[in-house]
């Protein structure tokens, strides 16, 4: 009984002190910033520390990453035109892509909301720092990576187009 017990204190304890998607979620939408970021920070930290991975590699692999992204062209699938008579929506592909297990499509959506500081996506990437189910190495570039060196590399890019959206570039003349 003892046991059981100190257990579930152990357990209470870690449940209350782990950062929640929900409380950056929360933060975010009202507007403190900084404390969903640090919380999706903290995230992503506690994923590269239970990998045992440095800071540096994170930092060399996601380089190594988007460079290779900027020189390499998209290859279209016969499904992205857009039906006869319809539109694109811009946003349920770019979600899609976001939520897809290939890590290559995650990155090119990210790196376009980030670019483009399509600020109506910050909770998704906010959920991208907590997701558990790691990315596909969907290409030989990605799939050279180890399994959580590539989920690193894609909280990273998420968490870095959070920390943009969070301090957007200003726009037309002062």
């Amino acid at each position: 009984m003892k046991g059981l017990l100190l257990a579930l204190v152990t357990l209470m304890t870690a449940c209350a002190t782990a950062p929640r998607e929900t409380d950056a979620n929360a933060a975010w939408h009202r507007g403190d910033h900084p404390r969903a970021l640090a919380l999706a920070r903290a995230m992503v930290d506690r994923f590269r520390e239970d990998n045992a991975l440095s800071e540096a590699e994170i930092r060399k692999a996601l380089t190594d990453t988007t460079e290779w992204l900027d020189t390499t062209p998209v290859a279209l699938s016969g499904d992205t035109e857009a039906p006869i008579g319809g539109t694109v929506d811009l946003a349920r592909e770019l979600r899609r892509d976001l939520f897809a297990t290939g890590a290559t499509r995650t990155l090119r959506a990210v790196r376009a909301i980030s670019r483009l500081q399509l600020q109506a996506f910050a909770h998704d990437l906010i959920a991208l720092t907590w997701r558990l189910e790691p990315w596909q190495g969907d290409t030989p570039k990605l799939a050279s990576l180890g399994t959580a060196l590539r989920s690193l590399v894609v909280k990273t890019a998420a968490l870095e187009a959070l920390e943009a959206l969070a301090h957007p570039l200003p726009s037309g003349p002062p």
